[in-house]
């Protein structure tokens, strides 16, 4: 257990074992999400590329040249979002769930710790020759800054939504805490490795691309997988639930994530980092996350909040 007993309390109501239900629904979410949107995309894609080929308006070409992939990733979201209101109905996860009061001191406190982890993982960059850092010129800078400040406050409060405030809870009742929170990082982890396939550029596509997209996505965390990038969401998922347990609410979850996020686009927008210097591969590109220092931080502040005792850790009291 991470603290003693009488420091725990109660996630879910009257929790005598352990269900596998949720974690079984998770599964049958998502695969029907893979099966649907493989339908979906195509029909919306094509849709969208006759307007364009009709009108020819600046939107168009932009949803175009983002290709199928692109619409197939956001497409699948639909059906998983409807599946989670589904999910939290039928099992309850709207009462006792980590959202918490919402506040916003938390929110922007995790902002800044999530800006320093980023600075932190960066500053060695500093160091490096002139020949092996570039920086793009920063022309728009405050509409770029902005924009980055909104999206990465989006995918933040989406992602900490789904992982921590639902998918956690589902592995908690199939798990005891500490599988739990490892299993749930793991699979945080794998669902950011993302398929990537050419198909057929500005041409209509056929159900069959739907699903080679499809299966390019169910493919990618082994076609396309990295073991430090892994190891480091890994981490970051680990320490995004201790917080979320530890403070019994996801807002500074939600701030953490969203700081990195933020940091992380501006950084990678900004600065290319060339590593033909073999001295600084140990603190990666500008992604940050494919650097084992990056794995160093995270690995000692998650140490941290695992270490730290609170009243408010939230811990499913499950049977010996």
């Amino acid at each position: 257990m991470l603290i003693p007993r009488q420091q725990e309390f109660t996630i879910s109501d009257n929790v005598e074992k352990f269900s596998f239900a949720g974690l079984i629904a998770l599964i049958i979410i998502l695969v029907t999400s893979m099966l649907l949107t493989a339908i979906l995309a195509p029909v919306v894609f094509n849709i969208v590329l006759f307007f364009e080929k009709t009108y020819s308006t600046k939107i168009g070409i932009y949803l175009i040249n983002k290709g199928l992939c692109s619409f197939f990733d956001r497409l699948r979201w639909i059906p998983v979002v409807i599946g989670f209101v589904v999910l939290t109905k039928k099992f309850k996860f709207t009462k006792n769930i980590f959202i918490g009061k919402f506040r916003l001191n938390p929110i922007f406190f995790g902002f800044l710790i999530g800006t320093a982890l980023i600075a932190l993982g960066a500053l060695p960059h500093y160091f490096l020759p002139p020949s092996y850092r570039t920086i793009s010129p920063t022309e728009n800078l405050l509409t770029t800054l902005s924009f980055f400040l909104l999206m990465s406050f989006k995918v933040a409060f989406i992602e900490e939504i789904i992982f921590r405030n639902i998918l956690l809870k589902i592995f908690y009742t199939a798990f005891r805490p500490l599988l739990a929170i490892s299993l749930s990082s793991m699979f945080f982890a794998f669902v950011h490795f993302k398929g990537n396939i050419s198909i057929n550029g500005n041409e209509y596509v056929t159900l069959k691309d739907g699903f080679l997209c499809a299966y390019s996505y169910g493919t990618s965390w082994v076609t396309r997988f990295c073991a430090i990038e892994f190891l480091n969401l890994t981490l970051l998922g680990i320490l995004l639930s201790l917080v979320t347990l530890k403070k019994r609410s996801i807002c500074m979850a939600i701030g953490i994530h969203w700081g990195l996020v933020f940091l992380l686009l501006t950084y990678k927008k900004f600065v290319h980092i060339f590593n033909s210097n073999q001295s600084f591969t140990f603190f990666g590109s500008a992604k940050i996350i494919d650097s084992p220092f990056a794995f160093l931080l995270l690995a000692i502040i998650s140490y941290y909040y695992y270490k730290t005792k609170t009243k408010s850790i939230a811990i499913i009291d499950h049977p010996s």
